[in-house]
């Protein structure tokens, strides 16, 4: 096992080799824990052993899964099944694009994903999603849904069969080799600059006749046939591999494993030409090979021998008028000066070359630019092009592109549900609608970054589905606010209110006339939503500060306490003193007792004024009275991140009291702040128990899992409190 920790990636490359050769042969405790072991990181090799080794263990597992008949094992089978499927969805975003196609082929295959358009749905919103691959969701989900439509007849036929009218058309050269990115042909047409009408490839076409264009631009190509088949006479014989406009005459020759490497965005195979295969470039065409003799390189040699004759023979005059024992020493004694500055030199310039080298490679992925179709000119515009002609380069666009892979996604998954809502039973749209909407609930909860692209291509599914799929309003809120889309959570919200008064009024219309009284559960149920919903865009008023709006909400709820209205009165005004009196006040008269817990809208409504209180004290910097209506009745850390609302609202106010009150309170305050020392000291440790997980038990190991899920959230969301913390400890590792 470690093996795969040695910082050597030539010893992690065999050993990860080996252990894919051993994979059936272990027990299903052990490939649980190498599972645990691996990471993706690492350079190409070692991430395509990697890639090899949990997608057999992705096979097994799901295998497993089916047939398991220990109950007690099935918890460790879940935990293995979810952790591979996240490994593997991050392998979906590597950086080396063999390895990203072959993952992708992997997942497209129809045991992983179902062809059907209803079971790939369900897929994309719960197989496909991690929170770690978040950022990267809408790119390989945009590529998965048009993946299908390459199996679809449709898909290479021409949108329009016949052109505008008869005539003639000449395939447009479109150069992309990335040496010339600043190319007269990468230009627009209208932007072409006449230069001289002996050429037509360089004439400006806007200004110039199509047809005696296409005339000349003809009988060029006819002449510069004939010119290069009479210059070289030598055309039929082999030549050697050299990179034309980023295409290869020779591909080298890969086993192909069911075509696990064929990229459908380029129609070819994808070859690991980065780590394996090192193709001749431009810079490299000029080296000689061992079976032709140059002449050139002979008389160099014969030259350079001849001089080194003479000067031994200069040498040997000179010794001769010189001491035995001096010639002695000039015998056995070498100068090792000279011999060291040659070798310093060949070192420095070794290192140049392969820094020139990694720039080049670098400025070539920066650069390079990919030609996804081809494009045709002639009297009157091509309209003959293809359905994979538009679908193709929007894959490929969306990839680079997160508003477009947000529009292009959300578009989709619209569309599809929209075909589906005919196609299918009720029933089984029923259930289909309701597994999207609890897995929406899920991804918008358990989010540690909140990606904007990510949450509001989201929404954009909802708004366009608002009367089928329903959303809590605290997740929405909670989303929007910390991706900083405030306006599309409002409109979300003002969409579901609008649609409950809507219900409510047909409701009234098509029952039968009768009084309903309080104590009704239906009314208390109905009156919670919308007050629910009421105090969530509220919430998101506040964080845009317009602090109108929100007083016009609670001026109409009636069910609302007095002093709420008044606090918010005295927030709008920056009063935060008055407005934290009030809010305490309010939490203190209005408690949640026993005999209230079963108020809905009290429990709303307490839960505003805590987040409210805790607001006004972060604008004072009061962090005495934050901390201590925090951690109230036994809450410490870890009952903070059992509970997901008091992890997503509680959490960032914790850390921060305890922290500051850890730096400049008092000493007993100092004191009082051991839980914030332990919780981060705690997270720290996750090195030692990784190091010695070869030798722990099952439950220590999810005890470091836990642990690791715990250190990975409070990088990702508090790491400038993270490295505070350390640095007042004097921690700097």
């Amino acid at each position: 096992m470690n093996a795969f920790f040695f910082e050597d990636f030539s010893i992690r490359s065999v050993a990860l080799r080996l252990l894919h050769k051993l994979l059936p042969k272990l027990t299903h405790e052990q490939l649980f824990e190498i599972a645990q072991i691996l990471s993706v990181d690492g350079p190409n090799e070692c991430q395509y052993w990697t890639l090899e080794i949990y997608k057999w263990m992705y096979d097994y597992i799901t295998q497993h899964i089916t047939n398991e008949v220990n109950i007690s094992l099935k918890s460790m089978s879940e935990k293995f099944y979810h952790h591979v499927r996240e490994q593997l969805l991050q392998l979906l975003s590597s950086k080396n694009e063999y390895i990203r196609i072959n993952c992708r082929n992997f997942w497209c295959d129809p045991k992983r994903l179902s062809i059907s358009s209803h079971h790939r749905l369900i897929a994309l919103v719960d197989q496909l999603y991690s929170i770690k691959t978040e950022n990267e969701y809408l790119n390989y989900c945009t590529n998965f849904l048009l993946e299908r439509t390459t199996h679809n007849p449709d898909y290479n036929r021409f949108i329009f069969e016949n052109p505008l009218d008869k005539c003639i058309f000449q395939e447009f050269p479109l150069v992309c080799n990335w040496r010339q990115q600043h190319h007269t042909y990468m230009t627009p047409l209208f932007t072409l600059q006449s230069q001289t009408t002996n050429d037509p490839i360089n004439t400006n076409i806007m200004t110039m006749d199509p047809v005696h264009f296409m005339q000349t631009l003809t009988d060029n190509n006819n002449k510069i046939d004939q010119q290069q088949q009479q210059q070289n006479p030598t055309t039929g014989m082999l030549l050697q591999t050299q990179e034309i406009s980023n295409r290869q005459q020779f591909i080298p020759t890969q086993i192909l494993d069911n075509n696990t490497n064929y990229n459908w965005l380029k129609q070819t195979n994808t070859f690991d030409t980065s780590n394996t295969y090192v193709l001749p470039t431009l810079s490299t065409q000029n080296k000689q090979t061992s079976l032709i003799v140059n002449v050139e390189n002979i008389n160099k040699k014969s030259k350079l021998i001849s001089s080194l004759i003479n000067q031994f023979d200069k040498n040997e005059n000179n010794d001769n008028n010189d001491d035995d024992i001096f010639r002695l020493k000039r015998r056995f004694l070498k100068d090792t000066g000279k011999l060291h500055s040659y070798f310093a030199r060949k070192q420095n310039e070794k290192k140049r070359k392969e820094k020139q080298f990694l720039n080049e490679i670098k400025l070539k992925q920066e650069n390079q630019v990919e030609k996804y179709r081809t494009y045709r000119i002639g009297e009157l515009p091509d309209i003959q092009i293809r359905f994979s002609d538009i679908i193709i380069p929007l894959q490929a666009l969306a990839q680079y592109d997160d508003h477009i892979a947000r529009l292009l996604y959300s578009n989709l998954f619209t569309s599809i549900l929209t075909s589906l809502e005919d196609k299918l039973s009720n029933d089984e749209y029923i259930e289909l609608i309701e597994t999207i909407q609890h897995r929406f609930n899920v991804m918008l909860s358990q989010s540690e970054i909140f990606y904007p692209s990510f949450v509001i291509s989201l929404l954009d599914i909802i708004l366009s589905k608002s009367k089928q799929i329903k959303i809590s309003s605290q997740y929405i809120s909670a989303s929007v606010i910390a991706s900083h889309l405030e306006p599309i959570g409002i409109l979300t919200l003002e969409c579901f209110i609008r649609l409950n008064q809507t219900n409510e009024i047909n409701e009234l219309q098509y029952e039968s006339i009768k009084k309903k009284f309080k104590s009704d559960p239906i009314l208390n149920n109905q009156l919670y939503k919308d007050i629910d919903y009421w105090l969530e865009l509220a919430k998101c008023y506040r964080s845009i500060t317009n602090y109108d709006d929100v007083r016009g909400i609670f001026c109409q709820i009636s069910p609302l306490k007095s002093l709420t209205l008044k606090a918010i009165e005295e927030e709008s005004h920056s009063d935060f003193l008055l407005a934290l009196n009030n809010y305490v006040t309010a939490l203190e008269q209005y408690p949640l007792t026993d005999d209230t817990i079963n108020d809905p809208i009290l429990e709303l409504e307490h839960e505003f004024w805590t987040q409210s209180m805790l607001n006004c004290c972060n604008q004072l910097n009061n962090w005495t009275i934050m901390s201590k209506h925090i951690f109230i009745a036994n809450t410490t850390f870890d009952t903070l991140w059992s509970n997901a609302y008091q992890l997503n609202y509680l959490m960032p106010y914790a850390i921060r009291a305890k922290l500051k009150l850890l730096i400049s309170g008092t000493e007993q305050e100092q004191l009082e702040q051991e839980d914030l020392c332990q919780f981060f000291n705690n997270l720290s440790s996750i090195t030692n128990v990784t190091t010695t997980t070869t030798t722990t038990t099952t439950t220590a190991t999810s005890d470091s899992e836990t642990t690791f899920v715990k250190r990975s959230y409070i990088e990702k969301q508090y790491p400038f409190e993270l490295a505070t913390f350390f640095l007042y400890q004097k921690d700097f590792d």
